[in-house]
């Protein structure tokens, strides 16, 4: 564990040496960090598998959640930790994780997660089952869309070069989905859900799918306007008159 963590923590220094170091390009250290990262990406493999998954799980959730603050991380040291994720043990401990924990960046966790498979086949189970509401709401989402979407980063945008003045966008990415779930089952699930969360989210799909759901967009409707949670009881009042608008236009 500690190798482990020791290897994880160099690439997060080379990174960081890179961006303090970059304006000394002749300071000696800027040209011994990339043969540094290059034999900490070189071994991290090797000792990931031969460490106690749990330990290596809870190294990686550290590497992930600082994965945007990384401005210069190299597509090598990405695939390594990509390739680490997607090793079955380490994938099932993963998952085990996203639905156990009641606290930490979970949902940002599962967000980047999403750049590998891992989840798709027990996309419905973490929907279900995770503890934190946040995490089933990403996870019913996902399957609501057939897509998982997680932030690759920030780049700068101005909004005014005369003043100087700009903004750090996020930069979105997504990938496709290798499962299906039936829509109307997962709006049953998603509307009865203990958290307005979950349910918020449900009425958001359900104002999105009114044309395609016939008679039982209705039913739905009904179950959103009272819900104890105003965010969600909005939404399916809105639901509702989008309903009765388009009934008198078919009857006019």
């Amino acid at each position: 564990l500690y190798c482990l963590r020791f290897l994880l923590m160099i690439l997060l220094l080379v990174e960081m040496m890179n961006q303090s170091l970059g304006t000394c390009p002749n300071f000696g250290v800027h040209f011994r960090v990339p043969q540094v990262r290059k034999a900490a990406r070189e071994k991290l493999p090797e000792i990931a598998g031969s460490t106690d998954p749990d330990y290596v799980v809870e190294a990686l959730s550290i590497a992930l959640s600082n994965w945007n603050s990384w401005g210069r991380i190299e597509e090598g040291d990405k695939e390594v930790l990509l390739q680490i994720i997607c090793e079955e043990k380490i994938a099932k401990s993963l998952r085990s994780k996203l639905i156990s924990s009641a606290s930490g960046p979970m949902p940002s966790l599962f967000s980047q997660l999403g750049r590998t498979p891992i989840l798709d086949e027990k996309m419905e189970e973490i929907a279900s089952f995770a503890i934190q509401p946040s995490v089933r709401a990403k996870a019913y989402r996902s399957l609501f869309e057939g897509r998982i979407v997680w932030m690759e980063g920030r780049k700068w945008e101005w909004t005014d070069i005369c003043y100087c003045e700009g903004r750090l966008k996020p930069v979105v990415a997504e990938r496709k989905l290798n499962v299906k779930a039936p829509m109307l089952e997962l709006l049953k699930k998603s509307s009865e859900d203990r958290s307005s969360i979950v349910r918020r989210v449900s009425a958001e799909i359900l104002i999105r799918e009114l044309d395609s759901l016939g008679s039982v967009a209705r039913t739905f409707t009904e179950r959103f306007i009272s819900d104890k949670s105003r965010p969600v009881s909005e939404r399916g009042e809105f639901a509702l008159k989008k309903l009765d608008e388009a009934e008198r236009a078919t009857t006019s």
